[in-house]
């Protein structure tokens, strides 16, 4: 069941990815859309991982299914690194390190704000 899920998510995770792609296109070289795919799935996964896989009734294959096929299919590492790339074969050297120092950077600080915001919506729903 669960590779069903994650095919069935992972399709909409795909098109979701796409249709960013399309919504926010590049700025001056700055790959907008692929930081946004990603910093957005960064926070998806950990609150889904944290919060959604602890307190929700829903089966596990579903969980297993947005995470890894939803958000699994709609961020991209591998764009990102080709994008890093081709902006340091074109000597956009700034252009690359702002880049990459705000997707890892804040992919680590939006995970942790979404797993700070999972313990805290646990905590409240725990009787008094």
């Amino acid at each position: 069941m669960n590779y069903l899920a994650v095919a069935c998510f992972a399709f909409f995770g795909g098109i979701t990815r796409y249709g960013i792609s399309l919504w926010l296109a590049p700025t001056h070289g700055f790959p907008v859309a692929t930081l946004v795919v990603n910093l957005v799935g960064c926070f998806l996964l950990a609150f889904i991982s944290h919060y959604v896989g602890e307190v929700s009734k829903l089966p596990s294959s579903v969980v297993v299914g947005m995470g890894t096929g939803f958000v699994g299919a709609m961020t991209t590492f591998s764009t990102f690194s080709n994008e890093t790339l081709q902006m340091f074969l074109h000597h956009q050297y700034g252009l690359a390190f702002i880049y990459d120092g705000i997707s890892l950077f804040g992919g680590l600080l939006i995970s942790w704000a979404a797993i700070w915001l999972s313990r805290r919506l646990v905590e409240r729903r725990r009787p008094v």
